[in-house]
């Protein structure tokens, strides 16, 4: 973890992160993910469980899959971090690919059946609601980058250690179509906390919305990365 942050003021985000309570594949608790976060020096997190097929078809289950980030942000508010509101995204129609998105109001959770459309539409409506999209690892073996018009950005960097997530690849592909860049840790379980992350000024996370312009505005934040596959 860097002692010092790359700029004055700035504090460490992490953007990659989920709940056991609605990701089946976390084993941290949302108490024990922002907990993990502020002891590894996070002033910040951004709660990014799966939004897979079926599960927010009705008012309930958005509102059930809302739950994850609500109970990290009661959490956090304990701890002195800020908690903010994502998901990662998986459409039916793209096998395996995944969207990390970003919402400017976690009222946005309340939006229904997301992953039954296609990339392209979904892209259209984060620019009428205020949201990013970029897509999360997608040169991990089996799966495939999508067109940059589907995007605002990519995830450069991925820290999950248990994966071969070829971020050089990814960071390329972003380079080559000018897209946004991301980096994060991926947070399922113990130690997978300080691997990845962004750098951002206090006044960015003043709100979910400011979060959300901060990063429109900065393309290619001040990131934390673990090894040289960057």
């Amino acid at each position: 973890m860097p002692v010092k942050p790359p700029f004055q003021g700035a504090v460490l985000v992490e953007t990659h992160a989920h709940t056991a309570e609605i990701s089946p594949c976390s084993h941290l608790p949302a108490r024990r993910l922002a907990r993990l976060a502020a002891e590894n020096g996070y002033g910040a997190l951004v709660v990014t469980d799966h939004n897979l097929s079926g599960r927010t078809r009705t008012a309930g289950q958005c509102a059930a899959f809302a739950r994850g980030y609500e109970l990290a942000r009661r959490a956090g508010e304990k701890l002195g971090l800020t908690v903010l509101p994502g998901m990662e995204l998986r459409f039916e129609t793209h096998g395996c690919n995944d969207f990390l998105v970003f919402l400017p109001d976690p009222a946005l959770y309340a939006l229904r059946g997301l992953p039954a459309m296609d990339p392209r539409a979904f892209k259209r409506l984060a620019d009428e609601r205020g949201m990013l999209v970029y897509q999360a690892h997608p040169f991990r073996p089996g799966l495939s980058a999508e067109p940059p018009e589907a995007l605002h950005g990519v995830e450069v960097y991925n820290g999950n250690p248990r994966h071969e997530s070829r971020n050089a690849l990814a960071r390329a592909y972003a380079r080559e179509h000018g897209l946004a860049m991301l980096s994060g840790s991926d947070v399922h379980q113990e130690g997978d906390a300080g691997r990845g992350g962004i750098w951002a000024p206090k006044e960015a996370l003043a709100s979910p919305g400011a979060f959300v312009e901060y990063l429109r505005a900065t393309p290619r934040p001040e990131m934390l990365t673990t090894d040289d596959d960057a």
